[in-house]
C-alpha cells in the first residue's frame, strides 16, 4: 500500500475492507497521507480477520476525524475536510454478509448524525461495503441518481428506506465481475459529485469489488491559500538590504528603560519584521519527493502519469483510458523495482552501514505528526489541534501539582557561600566563533528565528550569512563595540 499511495494523487483515498490490525502501525502505509483506521474489534465482529475501513487525506487538506455517538460496534470511519467555501464529509463502512438488521440501524443513525453536523453547501459522502447482492439499482432522471427496485429483507428496507428518505443519493452502478452491486455510494447532492470507472487500481482488484473514482466539485484549498503552502526563501535574500536594515536601528533607544522580557519581544518583533521585508517566499516541495529509492526517470515517469490522469478525468475516451492505464503501468512496475533494489541494498550492505537499514525502519514504524485521538482524564481528541490542548493541559497540572511556592523557613535553612564569580566578558571575535560553530542545516531554535540552510550558504559568499548574525548579534547584545568591519 505505501507504493500505491506514492504513486496517486488524489486527495483522499477510501478502503471499504482493510484487513488492518493493531499490528500495522499507519507509518507503514504512507508518508503523504493522513490515516484515520477503524479495524475489527471485538465489538464490531467475533471474527479476528478480514474486515476494517480506513480513509487517507492528504497532509496538505485540513482534516479531522468525525466522532460519532453509539458506532463502536461498526467497522465505519468518517472524517471532515475543511474547504475554503464549505466541508466535505466522507464515511467509510464495512457491513460483513448476513449481519443483524440493527447493524443496518446504527450505521443510518451515524449517517443522521453527520447530515446533523453539515451546513446546507456542505458534501456529504458515504461510501460502503454493505453486502446486499440481491438489490436491483435503476437510474430516474428525475432524481439524477440510482433507486432501488426490489427492497424486501428487513437489511436492505432498514438501509434504503431511511437513507434515501433523508435525502441522500445512491449514484453507484457499477457491477462487479458477478454481475452484483456491493458496494454503494450515497452522497446529499449529486450535482457536485460525479462518479468515474476508474481504469486502473491502486491494490490488486477484488472480482467483488470494482475501483471507482469520485470528483467534487471545489476549489482547493492549496489554490485559494497559497500563502499556507509558502516558506521563506533565503537564497534569494537580500542580505546587503538586511545588514543595512538592521545597521540603521537605533537599538539603545528601541531596548532601553524596558524590562529584560519587553526588550526580547522588541528585539523579535524588529528582526521578523526585517525578514518579512526581505526575504521572499516560495512554494513548498511536496512531501511525495522524499523517498530514497526516487530516480529521475522515476520522477519523469510520475509526471507523465500525472499529466495522463488529468487528460483522462477531462477527456473519458477509450484512448485516453488506455493512456491512463499504460502509463500506471509503467510507473508501478518501475517504482517496485526502483523500491526491491533500494531494499536488497540495504540488506547487502547492512553489516557496514547499519545506520541507514534502522532508519528505514523507524521511518516506516513510526508517526512524526500530532495524533488525532487521545484520551486524557475524562476528555477525548478528535484532531491534532485537541490533542496538543490536552498535552498542554497534562503538563500544566504535572508543573501545578509538583511545584510549591519555599516557605521562609526553608529558605533561611539554606547554607550560604561567600562566593566571587568573575566577570563575563565578550568581544567580537568570541561571538563571531560561536555562532561559526552553529550548524547551518539545522531549523529552527526555540527563537523561532529561521537559520540558513546549507544551500543557501553555498549560493551567497562564504562568510556572508555568518557576518550578517554576527553582526545583528554584537549590535544589539554588545552595542558599545561599535559596528563591524570586514
Amino acid at each position: 500500500m505505501l507504493l500505491s499511495l506514492l504513486a496517486c494523487d488524489f486527495d483522499a483515498v477510501v478502503l471499504t475492507e482493510t484487513w488492518l490490525h493493531s499490528g500495522i502501525s499507519s507509518a507503514e502505509l504512507s508518508s503523504n497521507y493522513v490515516l484515520y483506521r477503524c479495524d475489527r474489534n471485538s465489538l464490531s465482529s467475533h471474527l479476528s480477520r478480514g474486515g476494517g475501513g480506513l480513509i487517507a487525506v492528504k497532509f496538505e487538506l485540513n482534516c479531522s476525524s468525525v466522532h460519532l455517538v453509539d458506532c463502536e460496534s461498526l467497522e465505519q470511519t468518517a472524517v471532515r475536510i475543511i474547504l475554503p467555501r464549505f466541508s466535505l464529509f466522507i464515511c467509510s463502512i464495512y457491513i460483513r454478509p448476513n449481519s443483524h438488521v440493527d447493524t443496518y440501524a446504527r450505521h443510518v443513525e451515524s449517517i443522521h448524525q453527520i447530515q446533523q453536523m453539515a451546513n446546507p453547501d456542505d458534501v456529504i459522502v458515504i461510501l460502503g461495503d454493505y453486502n446486499l447482492p440481491n438489490l436491483v439499482w435503476t437510474f430516474d432522471d428525475d432524481f439524477n441518481s440510482f433507486l432501488p427496485l426490489n427492497a424486501s429483507t428487513e437489511q436492505e428496507l432498514a438501509l434504503v428506506e431511511p437513507t434515501l428518505s433523508s435525502g441522500l443519493y445512491q449514484i453507484n452502478d457499477l457491477l462487479n465481475a458477478n454481475g452484483k452491486l456491493l458496494d454503494l455510494t450515497f452522497v446529499n447532492n449529486p450535482d457536485r459529485v460525479s462518479l468515474v470507472d476508474y481504469p486502473s487500481a491502486l491494490l490488486k482488484v477484488d472480482d467483488h469489488h470494482k475501483p471507482l473514482a469520485l470528483i467534487v466539485n471545489f476549489c482547493s484549498r492549496m489554490e485559494d491559500d497559497s500563502s499556507s503552502r509558502s516558506e521563506l526563501d533565503f537564497s534569494r535574500c537580500d542580505y546587503h538590504t538586511v545588514n543595512n536594515k538592521i545597521a540603521s536601528l537605533d537599538w539603545d533607544r528601541i531596548l532601553d528603560h524596558t524590562s529584560v522580557d519587553n526588550a526580547v519581544s522588541t528585539f523579535y518583533e524588529q528582526l521578523n519584521e526585517i525578514i518579512r521585508e526581505t526575504v521572499p517566499l516560495k512554494a513548498q516541495r511536496s512531501r511525495n519527493f522524499n523517498q530514497p529509492w526516487w530516480t529521475p526517470q522515476l520522477r519523469n515517469l510520475r509526471n507523465r502519469l500525472r499529466k495522463a490522469r488529468k487528460r483522462f478525468l477531462h477527456d473519458k475516451t477509450p484512448i485516453r483510458r488506455r493512456e491512463l492505464h499504460e502509463a500506471e503501468e509503467k510507473y508501478k512496475n518501475l517504482q517496485l523495482e526502483s523500491f526491491r533494489k533500494y531494499i536488497n541494498a540495504l540488506q547487502s550492505t547492512f553489516k557496514q552501514n547499519p545506520t541507514s537499514f534502522w532508519s528505514f525502519v523507524r521511518n516506516r514504524k513510526n508517526l512524526t505528526r500530532i495524533p488525532d485521538k487521545i484520551v486524557y482524564q475524562s476528555s477525548n481528541s478528535d484532531s491534532p489541534l485537541s490533542s496538543a490542548n490536552l498535552f498542554a493541559e497534562f503538563f500544566q497540572n504535572m508543573y501545578e501539582s509538583n511545584s510549591s511556592q519555599p516557605t521562609r523557613q526553608y529558605i533561611d535553612s539554606l547554607p550560604s557561600y561567600n562566593l566571587r564569580f568573575p566577570v563575563l566578558v565578550f568581544d567580537e571575535d568570541v561571538v563571531h566563533k560561536a555562532l561559526s560553530s552553529v550548524d547551518a542545516t539545522k531549523g529552527t531554535g526555540p527563537d523561532l528565528i529561521p537559520r540558513s540552510s546549507s544551500r543557501t550558504v553555498q549560493r551567497c559568499s562564504p562568510d556572508q550569512f555568518l557576518w550578517f548574525t554576527t553582526n545583528l548579534c554584537a549590535r544589539v547584545f554588545f552595542p558599545r563595540l561599535g559596528s563591524l568591519h570586514r
